[in-house]
């Protein structure tokens, strides 16, 4: 199924890291969070206005957000912004869902 993905779908990527999810029903798991840029909604109490800008970050297809996840020791993925559903995540979380990660946005 993975071969009908697009993996060469692109995605502004501000940063991928490890860290605690710290809310919601799975606060306290470990997760691996991939923030990306781009928002539409400017909300004044935004902790990260910094990723309101999609030209200041490097796109990074499928394949490349796959590969980096080699190494991690989790399968909570946790999709972050900016605004993520500005995006089409489609050819994302379905390649993380074959890949049997759990995707929270």
């Amino acid at each position: 199924m993975e071969n009908q993905l697009n993996l060469d779908y692109q995605y502004p990527v501000v940063e991928m890291f490890h860290s605690i999810q710290g809310e919601g029903f799975y606060s306290g798991e470990n997760s691996f969070f991939i923030r990306l840029a781009g928002c539409d909604v400017y909300c004044p109490w935004c902790d990260q206005k910094e990723t309101w800008s999609i030209k200041k970050y490097p796109l990074l297809t499928v394949e490349n957000i796959k590969n980096k996840l080699t190494n991690i020791n989790t399968k909570h993925i946790i999709i972050t912004g900016g605004e993520p559903l500005l995006h089409d995540l489609l050819p994302l979380t379905k390649t993380l869902k074959n890949l049997g990660y759990k995707t929270h946005l």
